[in-house]
């Protein structure tokens, strides 16, 4: 029997992730979304079993082994928590930031000891060639100079996440430079 998984949030990101499933035979017991119309045409493509509108509903089901929450960077801190207390599984994969601020990060902590839950944030960069290359590196050598950038435009990063990101550019990269660090150490 295959993996079965839901999905919160259901956007470019996610149907990436939804492709490889696909291939993996993992299956999308639902998604939520807040428009069902906009989605319909995905259910066949990813063989969907449903769409959800309604967060409670979608997670008190017990059709699924693990959840993807794949919302925007700015939302993911508000749906996590209801996702943590209000789920039937223990695993919960996210995309990042989980959170915008020290405080909320220690409540979410808080409140994965309590609902005894874990939730694993996806870090993918790790895995590109570049990466694997700068690790090996390390095993045969002690020092490494590097210098970090953000290399994303600026101009295309606001036109794909908003406005909003504006002075909360350190939020949407700056993870993927700890994760990378504390990797390859």
């Amino acid at each position: 029997m295959s993996q079965k998984c839901i999905f919160i949030g259901f956007g470019k990101q996610a149907q990436e992730y939804a492709k490889v499933f696909k291939i993996l035979n993992i299956k999308i017991s639902s998604i939520f979304v807040r428009n069902k119309k906009k989605y319909n045409k995905y259910k066949k493509e990813y063989l969907i079993d449903k769409i959800e509108t309604d967060l409670s509903k979608c997670l008190n089901k017990n059709n699924y082994d693990f959840i993807m929450v794949m919302l925007p960077w700015n939302i993911i801190e508000i749906i996590l928590p209801i996702v943590i207390k209000n789920s039937k599984k223990k695993l919960i994969f996210s995309e990042k930031p989980v959170s915008l601020s020290l405080k909320k990060l220690r409540y979410l902590t808080n409140i994965c000891t309590e609902y005894n839950k874990n939730v694993y944030v996806l870090y993918n960069r790790r895995f590109y060639e570049v990466f694997k290359k700068t690790q090996k590196y390390l095993k045969n050598n002690r020092l490494l100079h590097f210098k970090m950038t953000i290399n994303e435009n600026e101009k295309e990063l606001i036109k794909r996440k908003s406005r909003k990101i504006i002075g909360n550019i350190k939020y949407h990269i700056t993870s993927h430079w700890i994760d990378l660090v504390m990797w390859l150490l």
